[in-house]
């Protein structure tokens, strides 16, 4: 192992064997510093004062606090020494690949039973790599429902809008920046609206250029850049959806009301302004 677990940076797409060949020095020391612990008002410590009563919990508001703030912490501590782990686990599978002049692009299509296949050349493993790409590029016209509950829903795709999950205050309005695993720092203007696909470990680095918000398809309240973005005094919406997810990263300017919890696209990339709410 490469020193401690818990102390190495995560890589966006940490989980994806591609992700190595990506230096992961751009994103080391780019984690915000953890803001100071939450103030309870007195109204407030006393609702849950009796919150708490009801629920027959013996802990004060403090206490409750404090164990949620230490559960969250341990979660991201897990997910990071995973990451770690198998990032070098996938190192490994690199290496593997190399021996049997496999790339990373090729292994990432692969089962792994068929990567270690000793009776398959290189060049079938290959082969096998580009045709489980373009099947996957088929099957990826497919649109699927995010749960499916039974057969019925193999029919039919009902894909049920998002309003996503609004944590922030007041109103903000920025031109809005995709990020993926590709991007660089040097890519991402100051004070921007930042729409990330996935709210992954990884991506800490978009912290200092100060976003105004950050908005993802997927995530919810207890996701990784959820915390994240309470630790830096950034607003959020998070879990919009991939429709409407797209649909926002499509435009040039987003203005963003956490009150109301609306987006509205105030310019679109040909810089026409329109008025409708996404």
């Amino acid at each position: 192992m490469r020193g401690s677990a818990a102390g190495r940076h995560a890589r966006p797409s940490q989980f994806d064997i591609r992700s190595l060949e990506r230096s992961s020095e751009r994103y080391q020391q780019q984690v915000p510093k953890q803001r100071d612990r939450p103030y309870l008002a007195l109204s407030e410590s006393r609702n849950m004062i009796e919150l708490l009563e009801e629920s027959s919990l013996a802990w004060s508001p403090e206490q409750l606090l404090e164990i949620s703030r230490l559960a969250a912490r341990a979660r991201e501590l897990g997910k990071r020494v995973l990451a770690a782990l198998l990032g070098d686990w996938l190192g490994l599978a690199q290496g593997f690949g190399e021996s049997r002049h496999l790339d990373a692009e090729s292994l990432s299509w692969l089962p792994w039973e068929t990567a270690i296949d000793a009776s398959l050349t290189s060049a079938s493993a290959i082969e096998r790599s580009m045709l489980a790409k373009h099947q996957h590029v088929d099957e990826a016209r497919l649109r699927m429902p995010m749960l499916l509950e039974n057969i019925q829903d193999l029919r039919a795709a009902h894909l049920p809008a998002s309003s996503g999950h609004f944590y922030g205050q007041g109103t903000v309005e920025a031109r809005v920046i995709l990020i993926d695993e590709s991007s660089t720092p040097d890519m991402l203007p100051a004070h921007s609206i930042v729409a990330i696909h996935s709210a992954d470990p990884g991506y800490e680095w978009i912290f200092l250029h100060q976003p105004v918000a950050l908005i993802t398809a997927y995530g919810g309240p207890h996701s990784h850049m959820a915390l994240r973005c309470a630790d830096a005094g950034c607003g959020t919406v998070l879990g919009l959806g991939t429709e409407r997810f797209h649909k926002l990263v499509g435009a040039s300017t987003l203005r963003v009301d956490f009150e109301q919890a609306q987006i509205q696209i105030t310019h679109r990339l040909e810089q026409t302004p329109v008025k409708q709410v996404a």
